[in-house]
């Protein structure tokens, strides 16, 4: 990346990007250093510190923490202390457990699935906004930006009941901050991806990227870049009217 053509204000801005160590995550927080911000990258993997090293120490930093502690909101508002408050808010990070390949069935989910998938999917985007939005409401402007998933959107083909759920509800939490916060210049949005080429996407095998890409109408799965692009547009300035809504990423598989 060129760092040097990046358009960089007088007042640094903060964003927050979770799951930030590869894929949607780091598509994303690459394009906001590139639109003069300062990023926490968040992410349990170690190769976060990788990831933020190559945007540059002056643009990102690195916070190594599992999104589903307690404690992690609190550290990573300690490692932008330093940076402008953050007004962007992107709750990336998220895990959809796999048995061979394959979600388990209802009949075969423990409580200790469901609990950590409902920890790290939709716990953890709530113990964020409630960290952060504060300081949003005090500066009279913020972006918050939950990914979702077609399987909160629809059926899955892939999905178990676990994933399903929690980002069902992850869309039902940001419709409530939506209708909160929006008279105080904070709007939350979703993306809901399909099937993307990124880790995630490639648990269940080459094989059932090549029979759910056999049903897109597009012909082929999505690209992190792809989801990246719209969650940069509803963090911007010009999303300012864009409040509560759901963009579906997908090919065409479930429309609406």
């Amino acid at each position: 990346m060129n760092m040097e053509a990046k358009k960089v204000p007088s007042h640094p801005r903060t964003a927050i990007v979770t799951g930030a160590a590869r894929g949607i995550g780091l598509e994303t927080a690459t394009r906001l250093v590139r639109d003069g911000y300062r990023v926490a990258l968040v992410d349990r993997d170690p190769q976060v510190k990788d990831s933020a090293a190559a945007l540059g120490a002056e643009s990102a930093v690195a916070v190594a923490v599992d999104v589903a502690a307690a404690e992690a909101p609190l550290q990573v508002a300690e490692a932008v202390r330093g940076w402008a408050p953050p007004s962007v808010l992107v709750n990336n990070a998220g895990i959809s457990p796999k048995v061979n390949g394959r979600s388990n069935g209802l009949l075969q989910i423990e409580q200790a699935e469901w609990d950590l998938v409902m920890n790290v999917n939709l716990y953890a985007a709530f113990r964020m906004c409630q960290q952060f939005i504060p300081g949003m409401r005090d500066m009279g402007w913020g972006r918050i930006v939950n990914v979702a998933s077609l399987a909160g959107r629809s059926k899955s083909i892939v999905a178990g009941a676990t994933y399903m759920a929690s980002k069902a509800a992850l869309l039902g939490l940001s419709r409530s901050i939506a209708s909160q916060f929006g008279p105080d210049g904070i709007t939350c949005n979703s993306v809901a991806p399909g099937r993307v080429d990124t880790l995630m996407g490639a648990a269940g095998g080459t094989g059932q990227n090549t029979d759910y890409a056999a049903q897109i109408p597009v012909g082929r799965i999505g690209k992190a870049h792809e989801v990246a692009a719209a969650i940069l547009y509803l963090a911007s300035e010009d999303a300012a009217f864009v409040n509560g809504a759901v963009i579906d990423i997908n090919g065409g598989f479930f429309m609406s």
